[in-house]
């Protein structure tokens, strides 16, 4: 007589457990909260990089435009004012009564965050005539040097 016995240790386990998928789960969490801060930081620093360009940009055309008058530009129809990534807007920066700094023989220009870079430490950036580079409205602790 023969008998047929089922054998379980023969046989393959196919899947994952519970406990492996919470694993990679957490790994999974834990990276992405690493990577996502640094991630927004990058991005960041390349729309600062990108109003600093366009500062730039901007007080080469007041300069080049000066040069016919001996008179800085009133105005900035037609300078190159755009940051492509429309992290900041450029014009020219107002004192505390809300007045242009700007009157013919000198200028300052400012870069002021929009959108989602509004939170950004650095704050807005500032280039006058004579090429000083500031920074304001910034976090506390945040230097020139740190952002420029």
């Amino acid at each position: 007589m023969m008998y047929c016995t089922l054998s379980t240790t023969g046989k393959r386990q196919r899947g994952f457990t519970l406990i492996e998928i919470m694993i990679v789960v957490a790994i999974i969490g834990i990276l992405a909260a690493i990577a996502f801060p640094n991630y927004t930081e990058y991005v960041r620093k390349g729309r600062r990089a990108e109003a600093r360009t366009a500062l730039l940009k901007v007080s080469q055309w007041m300069e080049r435009s000066s040069v016919s008058t001996g008179l800085y530009p009133s105005s900035l129809n037609g300078a190159p004012t755009t940051v492509e990534s429309g992290g900041y807007r450029i014009d020219f920066a107002k004192d505390g009564d809300g007045k242009d700094l700007r009157d013919g023989r000198s200028y300052t220009l400012q870069a002021t965050r929009q959108n989602a870079q509004t939170g950004d430490k650095c704050g807005d950036y500032r280039l006058t005539h004579t090429g000083e580079r500031q920074i304001v409205n910034q976090q506390s602790g945040v230097t020139v040097g740190q952002c420029w």
